[in-house]
């Protein structure tokens, strides 16, 4: 579902932020001399302190926000040669973790689309509907990005890996100083469907490419991450 307000940017609809937040996040946007595409609408929720009693709103909120997703059926998986309901981040980050299928439905604040994927030579591929999604930046994040010495986030390659091994490559500057990073989502829905089996289950977009096909893939299930070293 498109927040109101959506513009049309390359091709596909990115929704811009909208209602009280959504104003607060486009003049941020103006501020730092972004484009306000990047502003992808996005509706997070406030969770109360720990051990504090949730209201009927709040718990409403959540329950719809996180649906819980059951694994899908053995009809629903016919055909299907690669599925994944959860992902792993690696490799230099502080603290590699996995994120289960109930985290990550609960994680994704992101909503955007429709979107058309295509091929760089323009090819047409499929088109995306609604979209529900967690940001690849909050998933390396709560790894431990941040902690690590900004010298050394400088010279990081961050890989989305797919079931049948494809590899969608970031680097920590597109991801943190681009408006490339608002728009690199690991969908958990589409147009409603949680972890769609004929999809994969979890994929990857990045809606800031002037072409999504290159950068996009089905059944992720690892995010490494890897420090550039110079030849010899």
């Amino acid at each position: 579902m498109v927040g109101k307000g959506a513009r049309k940017h390359n091709g596909h609809a990115l929704a811009t932020a909208c209602g009280a937040g959504g104003t607060r996040n486009a003049a941020a946007f103006r501020q730092r001399g972004l484009p306000l595409y990047s502003a992808i609408y996005y509706e997070p929720v406030a969770r109360p302190a720990r051990g504090t009693q949730m209201t009927r709103r709040q718990d409403a909120m959540l329950t719809e926000t996180a649906p819980q997703a059951h694994p899908p059926h053995a009809q629903d998986m016919q055909g299907v040669r690669h599925f994944s309901d959860s992902i792993a981040v690696t490799g230099v980050l502080p603290g590699s973790r996995s994120f289960g299928r109930d985290e990550l439905l609960a994680l994704a604040d992101v909503r955007s689309g429709p979107a058309t994927i295509a091929c760089y030579s323009g090819r047409h591929v499929r088109d995306l509907g609604g979209m529900r999604g967690v940001r690849l930046t909050a998933l390396l994040d709560a790894a431990g990005m941040q902690s690590l010495p900004r010298a050394v986030c400088k010279r990081l390659v961050i890989a989305a890996l797919a079931g049948d091994g494809y590899a969608c490559l970031f680097t920590w500057h597109e991801l943190y100083n681009t408006p490339v990073g608002e728009g690199a989502i690991v969908m958990v829905e589409q147009d409603g469907v949680a972890l769609p089996p004929s999809a994969g289950g979890l994929q990857l977009v990045s809606l800031g490419d002037l072409r999504l096909g290159p950068r996009q893939a089905s059944a992720v299930n690892r995010i490494e991450v890897r420090g550039w070293q110079a030849a010899g």
